[in-house]
């Protein structure tokens, strides 16, 4: 019975001592798993989906691409940890000049192996956009010029239409009883294009002039154009003035108004939207009406905050949005990422609420519209200018 005993309790002690082992090999095992899955992740965080961005940094309308820029860095700045294990933005200087962003776009694709491409402007955009669907890369504009966009698979358009900018103004206009307008511009090609969507939608019995146009780097006295203008309203040759003008153009424009006691009805573009340069521009720009994308007074008061000004505030909700969607988009992959893979995800987006409102993507139809392509729609705010430079809501379409 001792023997039979001392038989069991060794055998205990082996079993006890065999299960110890078989649990520290597995614990062994769990590990290596761990390490290889963790080694997995490390790897695949470490090689992010690139997105290379063409931006006017310096220049002319430097302002624009350090907005655009502070949109992006804003997202980045709320997200740190998903951005950083993500996306790689880097950045590419082109002044706002065609060449320079082609070679832009041949840097990034070539030397930084971006896997997306974002351009400023209907300048830019134009220039690069052919070559970019010829390569198959993926390049998301912001211009609203369906020209760029029709027809191509790989140009995605972040921003309406300019024909319903111009649309939505002209609707406002016409419920204030205006029909004879009179334009000045500043030459550069989203103004212009603005401009050329507002006459192209006019019908016959409305009226157009172009009273002057300027180089964008040009700094006008005014006075000659704003006399142009006394003159035309004299003669009541125009009821409407359109100041499609630039930042520090605007403002002069207006107090040159002023000091010559001019009033007259004015509309304008999303520039109208910077407070600060309206504030300037005093009492002769209050009640002047403008198109916009909506800006959510939570992103306008946050971007204050952190920048201390609303300079070209669309553009920065424009790119923080952007910044946000590329994120919710490419956190499960890598650079290894497709570029018919980016398309089918950007594509397949849902309806997303950002700081410009709820937008959405479209694939434009072919029968209905001239130079059908991609774009992303956003809501269209109507807003008037207040005394103390900023603006109030008129409407949304």
């Amino acid at each position: 019975m001792v023997f039979v005993r001392n038989i069991n309790v060794l055998s205990r002690k082996h079993l006890k001592k065999g299960l110890v082992k078989l649990s520290i090999m597995k614990n062994k095992v769990y590990y290596l798993v761990f390490l290889l899955s963790l080694s997995l992740s490390i790897k695949v965080l470490a090689d992010p989906v690139k997105v290379g961005l063409i931006l006017p940094l310096s220049g002319p309308i430097a302002d624009y691409g350090a907005t655009i820029k502070n949109g992006i860095q804003l997202a980045q700045s709320e997200k740190p940890e998903e951005f950083n294990n993500s996306i790689e933005f880097v950045y590419e200087d082109a002044r706002y000049d065609a060449k320079l962003a082609i070679s832009a776009f041949h840097k990034l694709t070539k030397s930084d192996k971006v896997n997306l491409v974002y351009l400023f402007g209907t300048t830019c955009s134009a220039a690069v956009a052919p070559i970019a669907e010829q390569n198959k890369v993926p390049t998301i504009i912001l211009s609203g010029e369906p020209f760029i966009t029709g027809g191509k698979k790989y140009i995605i358009d972040f921003h309406n239409r300019l024909n319903d900018i111009a649309l939505a103004t002209l609707k406002e206009l016409r419920s204030r009883g205006h029909s004879k307008f009179a334009i000045v511009k500043t030459e550069v090609q989203y103004l212009e294009s603005l401009v050329d969507a507002f006459k192209a939608n006019l019908n016959e019995k409305e009226t157009f002039t172009i009273l002057d146009s300027f180089a964008p780097d040009a700094n006008p006295d005014l006075k000659t154009t704003v006399l142009k203008v006394k003159n035309g309203l004299d003669k009541k040759e125009f009821d409407a003035i359109g100041v499609f003008l630039l930042t520090g153009q605007i403002s002069t424009f207006f107090q040159k108004m002023d000091l010559y006691k001019i009033k007259a009805s004015t509309f304008g573009s999303d520039v109208f939207g910077q407070i600060e340069e309206m504030k300037k521009a005093g009492p002769a720009a209050v009640d002047g009406i403008y198109a916009t994308l909506a800006v959510s007074e939570e992103f306008s008061n946050k971007y204050y905050s952190t920048y201390g000004n609303r300079a070209q505030l669309q553009y920065a909700a424009n790119s923080y949005d952007l910044a946000n969607l590329l994120l919710s988009l490419f956190s499960k992959y890598n650079s290894k990422i497709s570029s018919d893979e980016i398309i089918d995800l950007i594509k397949k987006s849902p309806p997303t609420q950002g700081a410009l409102g709820n937008y959405y993507f479209t694939e434009e139809d072919p029968s209905k519209l001239k130079n059908a392509g991609n774009r992303f729609i956003f809501p269209i705010e109507m807003r008037k200018v207040s005394i103390d430079g900023t603006s109030l809501s008129l409407s949304k379409n």
